[in-house]
């Protein structure tokens, strides 16, 4: 009965008590990866959703043996839609800036805000890595145009213009001369200029006069529908020559292939830290910048317009300084980053150290990549062994060494990659293995690569989840066909394939006119046990993260018939669920005074057994073919 509230006088009082709670669904196709890339955050758990969010936010495979660990992500992502992604990085990978400073490193988001004390250039590139030497950052101060003298006459047919100031480093190829006059006009593209002379790309029509003034406009104010002079904001609080428009570069093509891109705009920002647009965001350049650019951080800005610190709206603000040219335009060529030497086992096991809280980081399936093949020694594959056993809610894929299987005979490399296995000395019904690495074309870098198998494994799981549930078998003609396969480095044959499988190792097999299959599921666990399978490890991982989920809410309640009843109301049904779609055959849930005991209950301990009957995969059919004679009858001999 409902304790009634204590009421002054009378009335109607009314409460709700929700007994609606259920278990809830868990995410079990989520995969975790470390591994070397050209830009992104580093040590940070970043996740991306597919091959075209993997290059924006990590960039293209390097085309060295450190670009197989983007392509174990893309692998992945062939098949899963979540990828949960470390990128690692050497001591000596630096990042880029503007004021070409060599040494500095800002590892991520974090890391820049964390150290602003450090800021001494306007701009720095937004991760580590050599990309960033390709950016620049032009600003528009005014409307990135100037007045420029004729310094000697341009006859017609010139394809030269001197000017009395020298525009060496101000202007560059494609930036437009205006000669402007009340019955003639002529636009010419620059091509070139050194010193006071500018090279022009279409000849002179019109004679020039020396003295004859010139228009000289950016070629990026072209991007610009609005000029960038004073806000309005600024305006109405006595404030002047707030704003800049902002282009982001790839100066010499490292990210888009082409030099010269433009990579990102930013219209009208301004030089007041406390300036807003009209819905009231922000619009402060260094604001604008950190907010929403995938390519720069604003550092140090004020000082590029004379400023030691910030500004409020109510300034009236003069040009940009450094940098400055007198066609009001700025440019901004960044340096000083260098390339980090990334080939190292400490960098892969740091990395994979971000996936070891489980409170923190929600995981299903850790794919050792490269590090479960050539790039990590046999104990680091055991601390990756260990982060699994330590976890209990995701599973681990790994590989053999490309060495172990590449150019060998079959029993080379069945002995190889069973030596291996030995090696890593694995007895756990947490961590899989493959039988080795697939043959795939590298299309950005136009080139064949060989690639390990364990991200394709994972991802197998991922959509066997997607299309059916967790605990069904990844493996066979069914779900377990491999995308992108020109050919394996190792083709177990039946003979190669027994022992494999015997060993724990399970075989990848391409067959005539049907594919390449993942043709096993076993886990490493040496000891015969249901969960020596792949679909009974990930059934109980799933049953034990959703009810675990669900168990929580039991916490600092009384342990009484109530408390346990409601327990039991909440898993029972969700196991009839998985027994329904063939994930267990049977279950029961004892969860009263027989298990929790006063002892338990004194101890303040609350115990729920629950008892499984897995479901199990088909490894091996016999099919009995029987001659009968003519005059038989089948009941007879059955």
């Amino acid at each position: 009965m409902s304790r009634l509230p204590v009421q002054l006088s009378p009335g109607v009082n009314y409460s709700e008590i929700d007994i609606t709670t259920v278990v809830p669904n868990v995410a079990t196709t989520i995969g975790a990866f470390a591994g070397v890339f050209q830009w992104g955050p580093a040590e940070k758990v970043t996740t991306v959703t597919s091959e075209d969010n993997l290059v924006t936010v990590f960039g293209k495979p390097l085309n060295t043996e450190e670009g197989i660990d983007f392509h174990c992500a893309a692998n992945f992502l062939q098949y899963g839609r979540n990828l949960k992604v470390v990128r690692v990085i050497g001591s000596n990978e630096t990042t880029a800036n503007s004021a070409g400073t060599t040494g500095l490193q800002f590892l991520n988001e974090d890391d820049f805000f964390a150290r602003t004390d450090e800021l001494a250039a306007p701009f720095y590139a937004r991760y580590p890595g050599v990309l960033g030497n390709s950016l620049k950052v032009v600003l528009l101060d005014a409307n990135g145009q100037s007045s420029l003298t004729v310094g000697a006459t341009a006859a017609v047919g010139a394809t030269q213009i001197k000017f009395t100031t020298s525009l060496g480093g101000t202007a560059e190829e494609n930036d437009k001369l205006i000669f402007q006059t009340s019955n003639f006009s002529q636009v010419f593209l620059i091509d070139s200029v050194q010193g006071l002379t500018a090279t022009i790309k279409t000849v002179v029509a019109s004679t020039i006069p020396k003295d004859t003034t010139l228009t000289y406009r950016s070629k990026y104010a072209d991007l610009f529908p609005i000029t960038a002079e004073t806000s309005t904001q600024a305006t109405n609080l006595g404030g002047d020559n707030d704003e800049l428009n902002v282009v982001v570069v790839d100066e010499d093509g490292l990210f888009t292939g082409t030099e010269g891109v433009v990579l990102e705009t930013y219209q009208n920002v301004s030089k007041a830290y406390d300036a807003k647009n009209n819905d009231g965001a922000p619009n402060y350049v260094g604001a604008v910048l950190n907010n929403n650019s995938n390519y720069v951080w604003a550092g140090d800005v004020e000082s590029l317009w004379g400023a030691a610190n910030e500004q409020p709206i109510t300034t009236a603000f003069g040009d940009v300084t450094t940098g400055y040219t007198a066609a009001g335009v700025s440019r901004y060529s960044f340096s000083g980053a260098s390339a980090g030497t990334n080939n190292s086992n400490r960098l892969y096991i740091g990395g994979y150290s971000k996936f070891l809280d489980k409170e923190s980081v929600d995981i299903s399936l850790l794919i050792a990549g490269r590090a479960g093949g050539d790039a990590l020694a046999e104990t680091n594959i055991k601390l990756l062994r260990d982060l699994v056993n330590e976890r209990k809610d995701c599973v681990l894929f790994i590989s053999p060494k490309l060495e172990n299987v590449l150019n060998k005979s079959q029993l080379a490399a069945t002995n190889a990659t069973i030596t291996t296995r030995t090696n890593y000395d694995i007895n756990s019904s947490y961590v899989v293995m493959d039988s080795g690495w697939k043959y795939i074309y590298d299309k950005y870098n136009d080139k064949f690569r060989y690639i390990p198998l364990n991200a394709d494994i994972a991802g197998l799981c991922a959509r066997s989840e997607f299309n059916t549930q967790a605990w069904y078998s990844p493996a066979g003609l069914n779900r377990g066909t491999i995308k992108n396969v020109i050919k394996l480095a190792f083709n177990p044959d039946q003979s190669s394939r027994d022992l494999l499988y015997v060993a724990g190792v399970n075989p990848v097999v391409t067959f005539s006119g049907e594919g390449t299959v993942l043709y096993g599921d076993k886990t490493m666990l040496k000891k015969p046990s249901a969960f020596d399978r792949i679909n009974v490890r990930r059934l109980f991982i799933t049953l034990e993260k959703a009810i675990s989920a669900a168990a929580k809410y039991s916490l600092f309640e009384f342990n009484d018939e109530f408390t346990r009843s409601q327990f039991r109301n909440l898993v029972v049904p969700y196991l009839r669920s998985v027994q329904s779609q063939r994930g267990i055959i049977d279950f029961k849930v004892v969860c009263d005074e027989t298990n929790n005991t006063g002892s338990v209950i004194d101890a303040n301990q609350f115990v729920a057994d629950i008892y499984i009957k897995p479901n199990r995969s088909v490894n091996f059919i016999q099919l009995n073919f029987i001659a009968t004679r003519t005059d038989s009858t089948f009941t007879e001999i059955i």
